[in-house]
């Protein structure tokens, strides 16, 4: 029974190169990076840019998507189940006329004692 998704699961549902890692041979620390400028398909280069809740809420629905694949061929129990299909109505904008969606996610995580561990939902 999986218990979570690994980085190459959520890798391949998000934009080429938004997840990074490095075995420090390169001008990065060794490490696992995520790019948030990849993520977005923006220029984010310092603290003081927005766009912390577009990054958030990708990051959401690429994990969800990731889920979904993991999922696949797998029967309950043994499904993940941490993050829900996200949800909302469209509603028009009564000034602009834009559609717009208040979408809601959930996110399911069992911890054990030891908070440090987190693992996934299953359904």
């Amino acid at each position: 029974m999986a218990t979570d998704l690994t980085w190459t699961q959520l890798s391949a549902q998000c934009p080429a190169d938004s997840i990074l890692s490095s075995n420090g041979t390169t001008p990065l620390a060794a490490g696992l990076y995520l790019s948030l400028s990849n993520l977005t398909a923006e220029t984010i280069d310092a603290l003081g840019d927005s766009g912390v809740i577009e990054a958030i809420s990708k990051l959401l629905r690429y994990s969800q998507q990731a889920q979904s694949a993991a999922n696949a061929g797998v029967s309950s129990p043994n499904r993940l189940a941490a993050f829900s299909t996200a949800n909302g109505i469209p509603v028009q904008d009564a000034t602009s006329g834009e559609w717009l969606v208040t979408t809601t996610y959930t996110t399911s995580v069992r911890y054990p004692l030891n908070i440090d561990s987190p693992i996934g939902a299953t359904n």
